[in-house]
């Protein structure tokens, strides 16, 4: 059965470029590269969930990406970034005002992760930038 699961696996994903329209776009290309090594990681562990998963996020940068949408989707995701670091810092200057040491040392750990959160999406948005 799983011999089967992979053969057509295989199957399909060598069609795939046959039916694009165009070749892909060049950072829609490292994107489907990328998916292309965690499904074949996925494979190697059998795990048929994920599998299935990345088998329809590859179909999809096939068939429906552009690089215009990869920087704006980038760009997105560094607004809604840099909207919950402020939330963050709002939350914070909150807990000190209230005085509150456990309320300020949770808030404060919250705000370390969205900081690190927002610097991770402008990376990520820079290296496409970049790639472009």
């Amino acid at each position: 059965m799983i011999a089967k699961q992979h053969l057509l696996i295989a199957v399909t994903l060598c069609a795939m470029p046959a039916l694009a329209s165009e070749p892909l776009e060049s950072l829609c290309q490292q994107k489907a590269e990328e998916i292309q090594r965690q499904l074949e990681i996925a494979e190697q562990a059998q795990n048929r969930g994920q599998v299935a998963g990345l088998t329809r996020a590859l179909q999809g940068v096939q068939h429906n990406c552009s690089n215009e949408q990869l920087l704006n989707d980038a760009a997105r995701e560094v607004r809604e970034h840099t909207a919950e670091v402020r939330e963050r810092e709002a939350e914070l200057s909150e807990a000190e005002r209230s005085g509150d040491a456990e309320d300020v040392r949770k808030r404060t750990a919250k705000l370390e992760e969205a900081v690190e959160e927002l610097e991770a999406s402008r990376q990520a948005l820079q290296a496409l930038e970049a790639a472009q």
